[in-house]
């Protein structure tokens, strides 16, 4: 699971220096970085999450 969660990670990196570089003219650059940056967070917590859970659950049996 700490694969798929630096796979993410990376691939998020990559969206926001591509979108960083092809919208920075934009006058609402600032709101679509913000967005971009909580949606990576946001995907980041929730994978950590379901695999602080499926570590959980395997602990117990």
């Amino acid at each position: 699971m700490k694969n798929i969660l630096l796979i993410n990670a990376i691939v998020w990196a990559a969206v926001l220096l591509i979108a960083s570089w092809m919208f920075k003219d934009d006058p609402n650059y600032k709101y679509f970085f913000g967005v971009l940056v909580f949606a990576a967070g946001f995907t980041n917590s929730v994978i950590h999450s379901a695999s602080k859970r499926r570590r959980e659950s395997s602990c117990l049996k």
